[in-house]
């Protein structure tokens, strides 16, 4: 009844000379509060339309009542679970956005902007608070697109939604793509809105439309190995593309003509001066296209010549602030083009690379690019496209320049060490086993002192690299051993799940060497297992079950093995008498010729003749002839 009244009464408001519901405010505004905060859904509904019909009157409400409808308006987006409650105050907000702007800019976007930017927990997330937060970031991509109906609203609200397009990335699954298509329905909402507006659809238009080629066309421009960009995903184009055509249907001309002329620049002839961030980096380098040339050129004069400007340019480059970087990325294309056809120079440019690991400045982003020496490239130097790629280059740049890199790591000071551990071990992780076996022994202590470096990129690539050797070098690892265990425990507990997964399974290759090297560990290793069975990661928790299970039958195996050797199996010698040794049963527990002792320890039959006697002086067992045994006076 009482919003039929307001309906009625806003119809004559423009005819009286005042509002005749002055006197009634306060008992209007503290029963639709008191409504808008009840339980009942069908109060909520009534008391939103009574509070927007009230704030619609202008002068009817003052600024702290307004403040406070936005302020129920923006607790039912956020906190009511009933979807009909919800969608009423977001159609609510967008009706008062146009009357009370500055009310929503300062109480309303803010909590939204908050709310949207929010995750769900990593663990101890149940399914329906899941629902939830999904639910509740659904809701402010409705409410941010229903109250930019006010051209300072817009301005506020649409450089928060691309913020979100361009944190996407970021995320993971396909929760992630699913939001970032609900984030381009709201800008569609916008656009459609703004095209009551030339004003507001032009500043739509020069903030929207560039941010998102640009995105889209970093995305695409990247290298292989992230091609499976979030925001290349097909539902993803086709959510963009609507917002692209709704930005440019109602556009003047003039400005439309110049937007086409932009874009076809854009894809045909890769002009990037439509995009706000032209900075990103091209697919194509002209690095890879310089060293490809290099690589194929002829042995002669001209390669001399080429190769002379080349290092002059990389010193003066090196010299130069500003420059290094591309001084450095042209060394070790360059560099590389050469080890792959055993150019003599190629030794004294990774000379020089070496010697930049004790740079302050360039040390760290020097030790990644020994990745590049000495793996195979995707696009240029390859066989593919006719580089010229000598057999066993890597054998031999191993050959030549390990040794320097250790000389190095040994004479470095502390802070530059991680570096020389880092080109070391990418340098060792592209080579084959066999070839790293007769080195290991003397690497195997800067393996481990890899192993404590603080850079996560270090101990990952090191712990690659000593996986497969764990099993073939048990000589080698017996002098080791203790600090290998110490600090595959230790990296267990990384705050990087690649290094914790990849310290679990080098525990595991553990378990293939010799049992007498393992037993003195078995004890530490199995109390340290029990934290990673409770890692917030499913994949290490199920490396830590492997793990854990093929270390626990050493602990089933040494406490059987006594009863077993002792009271329950007769030796298979010629002397049924002797009892075998512990080493014999351990074996043969091993490789499952024998089974443990199934029997409480109390009630093991006794030992056979010739072993001691209890202490009442008789003799807990004895040998029959045929080999079994014969409980006497076991237990009394």
């Amino acid at each position: 009844m009482t919003l039929g009244f307001l309906r009625l009464q806003s119809r004559w408001l423009d005819e009286e000379d005042e509002n005749g519901l002055g006197s009634l405010k306060e008992a209007l505004c503290s029963m639709v509060f008191s409504a808008v905060t009840d339980s009942s859904t069908q109060l909520h509904l009534v008391a939103v339309r009574i509070l927007t019909a009230l704030a619609m009157q202008q002068g009817f409400l003052s600024s702290r009542d307004t403040d406070l409808v936005v302020d129920h308006l923006t607790r039912l987006i956020l906190q009511e679970s009933d979807s009909e409650s919800c969608m009423a105050a977001v159609e609510a907000s967008g009706t008062l956005a146009k009357v009370h702007p500055s009310a929503f800019i300062s109480r309303m976007l803010p909590q939204l902007c908050a709310n949207l930017q929010t995750e769900p927990n990593d663990i101890n997330l149940n399914e329906s608070r899941v629902v939830s937060e999904h639910s509740v970031r659904r809701h402010c991509l409705e409410a941010l697109a229903a109250v930019c109906t006010h051209q300072s609203i817009l301005k506020e609200t649409v450089p928060i939604l691309l913020d979100y397009i361009r944190t996407a990335p970021n995320g993971e699954g396909e929760t992630n793509a699913e939001n970032v298509v609900s984030v381009c329905k709201s800008l569609y909402r916008v656009a459609v809105q703004c095209q009551e507006d030339s004003e507001s659809l032009q500043f739509y238009h020069q903030t929207v439309l560039p941010c998102l080629l640009s995105l889209t066309v970093q995305a695409a421009t990247q290298d292989s190995e992230t091609s499976s960009h979030v925001l290349l995903k097909d539902d993803i184009l086709t959510a963009m593309v609507p917002v692209i055509s709704a930005a440019c249907t109602h556009l003047k001309p003039e400005l439309a003509s110049k937007s086409v002329s932009q874009i076809v620049g854009l894809f045909l002839d890769g002009d990037v001066s439509l995009l706000p961030e032209n900075n990103f980096s091209s697919k194509f380098q002209p690095f890879q296209c310089f060293a490809g040339l290099i690589n194929k050129c002829p042995q002669g004069d001209l390669l001399d010549d080429i190769l002379q400007v080349t290092t002059q340019r990389i010193d003066v480059g090196l010299a130069d602030e500003p420059s290094r970087n591309q001084a450095i990325t042209l060394l070790v294309w360059v560099t590389k083009a050469l080890i792959l056809r055993y150019h003599p120079l190629s030794g004294q440019l990774t000379d020089k690379m070496i010697g930049l690991l004790s740079d302050k400045q360039l040390g760290p982003s020097v030790a990644n690019m020994f990745s590049l020496l000495v793996s195979d490239s995707p696009d240029v130097l390859n066989k593919a496209c006719h580089a010229d790629v000598r057999i066993m280059f890597r054998q031999r740049f191993f050959t030549e320049n390990v040794p320097k890199l250790v000389q190095g790591f040994n004479s470095a000071n502390g802070d530059d060490k991680p570096n020389y551990l880092k080109a070391l071990s990418h340098v060792l992780n592209t080579l084959p086993k066999q070839v790293l076996m007769p080195e290991l022994p003397s690497l195997l202590s800067l393996l481990l002192e890899a192993l404590s470096c603080a850079d996560e990129v270090v101990q990952l690539s090191t712990l690659t690299c000593l996986e497969p050797l764990l099993l073939e070098a048990p000589e080698t690892l017996n002098v080791h051993i203790d600090g290998l265990i110490s600090k595959l425990l230790r990296l267990t507990s990384s705050p990087a799940m690649a290094v914790r997964i990849t310290s679990l399974k080098c525990i595991r290759a553990l378990i293939k060497l010799p049992l007498h090297m393992l037993l003195p560990y078995k004890q530490q290793v199995i109390r340290a297992l029990a934290k990673p069975l409770d890692d917030k990661k499913r994949l290490v928790r199920k490396e830590a079950v492997e793990t854990r299970c093929q270390w626990m039958p050493l602990i089933l195996t040494t406490r059987s093995t006594p009863c077993d050797i002792l009271f329950c199996r007769p030796s298979n010698t010629d002397n049924p008498k002797i009892a075998p040794g512990p080493a014999d049963a351990i074996n043969s527990l091993r490789d499952g010729s024998q089974r443990p002792c199934r029997q409480p320890i109390g009630l093991c039959m006794g030992p056979p003749d010739g072993l001691p006697r209890s202490r009442s002086g008789r003799k807990l067992a004895r040998s029959r002839s045929d080999g079994t045994k014969n409980p006497i006076g076991s237990i009394r």
